[in-house]
């Protein structure tokens, strides 16, 4: 039998949006606007805030779906700026998902999971009295880690069918959220009546962090291009429904929490849903937010462990990265030691409790990313405009919407976050002579498949 040197195209537009889907909707939604209205005390600001993060996603979204139709395969980001950018950009950029992001973030939300599931079983009741409360988790954590790392070695559909599963359970929860909270719920729509106010450009920029953080993730899919039935469509299609969807579950979630509760009692609170929650149908109703909060971590872990191994079989495949990790295991077509490389490191950051520090570190790294496939697709738009996607004149605007967002963005973060913004830029900076040895001893011919 020949052997096997593609990814197969097994992801279909329903498991494309379950992906990008269950990837942005994390615990933001839940804990981000009280901290807002902490700030600006005025509902129809915080409103409009969140319907502007929206709009303003889908400028991004669109950017990454014109290249994720124009270049469908593995790697997302990391292929657009070695199209767009050079050799060198998608090289450290790269290096910094493989060993930093994506794992830091499988051992956050890993982490995040386990707290959660406390509120149902805890886990402190469980333990051994051999271990330590914290050994345990820890313990759990490297479990669930490996778990979802295996499923995704043995077969992908099995992934996606999870993931479907989770993003739909998730779905219904803020429906029904939203349908029994205004239908049956014990709130005021007097709540939204404020005295008027003009937030700071501070505020603003405190708020925009936090919104945009919270849509973030919906180019998860491009990640996985290589995998995409009917790419050309089913990419940029995806992307745009998704984020259209979640704007308009998020804009449904901040209205219900104002009509649930006065903004004094949201004000500065880091659990804006339970308070929503146990204001509408009492104290022993609070609890059930933690199921909606529980899935969409679930659904952002299944997203992210899925989509991390695919930057380094691109890595590999164009020699920016050990040969071993671009092999595709023949009975189910993974990636399988990419796979196993992010499960290791991901349990390293888990057991040393250093994930935090790595993604705050990493934020701005993530924004110049963006900001590096804006410049790449306004660079690639003749490539772009001649698979029929969109004329010149409309890609040049909607990457300038994009381009302005995620500069304003950087700009805030590294005026709020100088230290962790100037650690990130050095990440960046360490790959240079990291990458000049690598060109140095790579060039060796690397095999394409194992059994």
């Amino acid at each position: 039998m020949a052997p096997e040197t593609q990814m197969k195209r097994r992801i279909g537009m329903t498991g494309a949006v379950s992906l990008t889907v269950g990837n942005v909707i994390g615990i933001g939604i839940f804990t981000t606007v009280g901290i807002m209205l902490a700030q600006i005390p005025h509902p129809l600001w915080v409103i409009c805030l969140w319907l502007a993060g929206g709009v303003l996603t889908l400028a991004g979204a669109w950017c990454y779906g014109a290249l994720g139709a124009a270049y469908p395969q593995a790697g997302g980001d990391y292929v657009f700026l070695r199209k767009g950018l050079g050799e060198w950009a998608s090289f450290a950029l790269g290096w910094l998902l493989v060993l930093v992001i994506f794992p830091a973030s499988i051992a956050a939300l890993a982490t995040a999971l386990l707290e959660c599931a406390q509120a149902f079983a805890p886990i402190r009741e469980l333990h051994s009295g051999a271990l330590e409360f914290q050994e345990y988790s820890r313990w759990c954590g490297v479990a669930l880690v490996l778990g979802i790392h295996a499923l995704c070695v043995l077969n992908l559909s099995w992934v996606m069918a999870l993931q479907k599963i989770t993003v739909g359970f998730l779905l219904l929860f803020i429906l029904a959220f939203v349908f029994f909270g205004f239908g049956w719920g014990e709130g005021s729509w007097c709540h939204f009546s404020a005295e008027a106010f003009t937030p700071g450009a501070s505020a603003l920029g405190a708020a925009g962090i936090a919104i945009v953080f919270s849509y973030s993730g919906y180019f998860q899919v491009a990640y996985l291009g290589g995998e995409v039935q009917n790419p050309h469509k089913t990419i940029p299609r995806s992307i745009l429904a998704s984020v259209l969807l979640v704007t308009a579950l998020y804009a449904a979630l901040v209205v219900l929490y104002l009509y649930a509760a006065p903004i004094a009692a949201l004000a500065g609170r880091t659990d804006a849903g339970r308070v929503a929650a146990i204001h509408l149908w009492g104290p022993e109703r609070g609890g059930y937010v933690s199921w909606g909060i529980l899935l969409a971590i679930l659904g952002s872990l299944n997203a992210t462990v899925a989509a991390g191994p695919r930057i380094t079989f691109a890595m590999a495949r164009d020699r920016c990265f050990p040969a071993l990790f671009g092999l595709l295991w023949k009975r189910s077509g993974a990636p399988a030691c990419a796979l196993g490389l992010q499960a290791v490191v991901s349990m390293v950051y888990l057991w040393g409790g250093v994930f935090e520090e790595l993604l705050s570190y990493a934020s701005m790294a993530m924004v110049l990313a963006c900001i590096g496939a804006g410049i790449s697709l306004l660079r690639l738009r003749g490539h772009v405009q001649k698979t029929g996607f969109a004329r010149r004149g409309v890609i040049t605007a909607v990457c300038a919407v994009f381009l302005s967002t995620y500069t304003a963005l950087g700009i805030t973060i590294s005026r709020a976050y100088p230290v962790q913004s100037l650690t990130g830029i050095g990440l960046i900076l360490l790959s240079a002579p990291l990458y000049i040895l690598w060109k140095r001893l790579s060039g060796n011919p690397h095999p394409t498949t194992f059994r």
